[in-house]
């Protein structure tokens, strides 16, 4: 075992990375505090360097050791004042431009999504310390517009009863809870502590637990956790509500299998379950929440959401019990990027939306110190259809903040045999209308790959993802892409179709074209709106 004193004295440490090291396992112990992870260690020269916030410990005397290193490894570790080599940050050729990614290390879930103090909070399941998953903590970064984000001191540790599994949060408007401080009310979090995924854990089990902000901005771990005890075989992942009408606290959990649970609380601590239920096919990360149908609170359905291609169902929630009224639904298809997503909690009433994102899950681009990315943020509605009621999801509104110009084109027919229609720049927010002749393809090829829409088939191709979209009545179809370096989200007649798919960065390829691969058509329609980086200042 190798170990080294330390005073921490600045606001980093700075580990060194290379990808082709064993894990070893390290320890940083003080007199008040202990950290303990997973680590890959550079024993030469660093693929990437790790910088974690240590600022809270700052002026602690501490004892790093690992299990199995060379003394010289852990010599190499550094402090500093900022992160380091933070000038080469954003601009790497594979990095995101539209969508939140962390600066470095892992990324997947989005948790405790919630709007307070005039920002959107984004938490998110994350690796400090590698680009591989493990080591879960909870990242968290903040923004005005859902777009220009900024990240923050990370909010949640592993501690002994587990790594730091997926959740969410709100604001205890009426402090139930009784732990306001001050005139704030309290952002409440609650987390599944993922007891037996780490050392420190061994032999703990999954339970749901709870941490709040202090008055002095940083987050602390309620001393009476856990607020629910294990349940179920990998229960986990709660997600909260407000249920007006009942006075109460809401929340649905994954228990095991295709079980969900749905408990109730008057104080965010005692929770008891009140409804089982089933929902074939589907695991993981549940939301519950209300949207109006067709605009109208008069008809609003309750929204039960799972995991796996953002399956749901509609159906009556009384507070306690909800009851189903339609089949599992999908929102996107097999073969697509998206998992977990969640909606943001405290949204004003004023400003009204249901706002969900999602992991972009499998993302990983060779040569990058950083692993996965948010979808773009997408308003959710109900829409009233020829099938029935159905889930529409369209970009946020916010999304013409960051447009910097726009390429318009009137009406036009397009052939195979005509020359496509070009622009050259990559991040794009395009907006057409097609009315297809018989055995007629579009294709919209962007950064060197393409999204086809097949006529005959009335479906809808990117890369592994397939998806129907009918024509409308008059014969049209509508498309919506948002195009960025690593990703093609599209979006059919009105968010009826969603499909988001990550894409390989192709520097050599960018820019846009638009041709009839096959047959012939009439494009109504086409504005090819130019956006600007999240990461340029808002």
């Amino acid at each position: 075992m190798a170990e080294r004193r330390l005073r921490l004295t600045e606001k980093y440490m700075h580990f060194p990375i290379e990808e082709g090291q064993p894990e070893v396992q390290m320890t940083m112990k003080g007199e008040n505090m202990l950290r303990q992870f997973t680590i890959r260690l550079a024993d030469g020269a660093a693929d990437y360097w790790m910088s974690v916030d240590i600022g809270s410990l700052r002026n602690q005397e501490v004892t790093v050791s690992v299990n199995e290193c060379k003394q010289e490894q852990l010599g190499a570790l550094e402090q500093g004042g900022s992160i380091k080599h933070a000038e080469q940050l954003y601009r790497e050729h594979s990095r995101p431009q539209l969508h939140f990614s962390a600066r470095r290390g892992w990324l997947n879930d989005p948790n405790g999504l919630v709007y307070a103090d005039g920002l959107y909070h984004l938490f998110y399941q994350h690796n400090p310390y590698d680009r591989n998953w493990g080591n879960m903590h909870w990242g968290h970064a903040v923004s005005r517009d859902l777009l220009h984000w900024q990240e923050q001191e990370i909010a949640l540790y592993p501690d002994k009863m587990g790594t730091m599994f997926s959740g969410s949060a709100v604001v205890d408007w009426h402090n139930t809870s009784g732990l306001q401080e001050g005139e704030a009310s309290p952002l409440v979090m609650l987390y599944t502590a993922a007891g037996g995924t780490s050392a420190l854990s061994e032999g703990k089990q999954h339970t749901q637990c709870l941490a709040y902000r202090n008055a002095q901005g940083g987050w602390s771990k309620y001393e009476g956790n856990p607020v629910v005890p294990h349940m179920a075989d990998g229960n986990r992942d709660p997600k909260v509500i407000w249920h007006e009408p009942t006075r109460r606290w809401v929340m649905a959990l994954y228990l095991e299998g295709n079980d969900y649970g749905i408990l109730v609380s008057p104080d965010l601590k005692q929770w008891h379950m009140t409804c089982r239920l089933t929902m074939p096919g589907m695991d993981e990360c549940p939301d519950l929440f209300p949207l109006p149908v067709d605009g109208d609170a008069a008809r609003a359905k309750w929204v039960f959401w799972a995991c796996k291609r953002g399956g749901y169902q509609l159906g009556d929630f009384d507070g306690e019990i909800f009851t189903p009224e339609s089949d599992v639904m999908y929102t996107v298809p097999e073969g697509a990027n998206s998992y977990a997503a969640q909606t943001w909690s405290d949204i004003p009433a004023s400003d009204g939306r249901v706002i969900q994102t999602s992991w972009a899950r499998g993302t990983s681009w060779p040569g990058m110190p950083f692993t996965g990315y948010m979808t773009f943020p997408c308003e959710l509605a109900l829409v009233t259809t020829d099938d029935g009621i159905r889930m529409a999801l369209t970009p946020i509104r916010e999304i013409r903040l960051i447009r910097q110009g726009v390429t318009s084109f009137g009406p036009r027919r397009l052939t195979g045999s005509h020359a496509p229609l070009e622009h050259g720049m990559e991040l794009l927010d395009i907006e057409l209308e097609w009315k297809p002749d018989e055995r007629s393809k579009l294709t919209i090829e962007s950064n060197g790959s393409s999204i086809v829409y097949d006529a005959d088939a009335e479906q809808v191709t990117c890369g592994q993802a397939v998806s129907p979209l009918r024509k409308r009545p008059d014969g049209t179809v509508k498309l919506r892409i948002i195009a960025d370096r690593t990703s093609l989200e599209t979006f059919g007649n009105d968010g009826l179709l969603y499909m988001p798919v990550s894409i390989p960065p192709k520097p050599e390829a960018q820019g846009l074209r638009i041709f009839a691969g096959e047959g012939a058509g009439e494009l109504l329609s086409l504005e090819i709106h130019e956006l600007e980086s999240i990461w340029a200042a808002p």
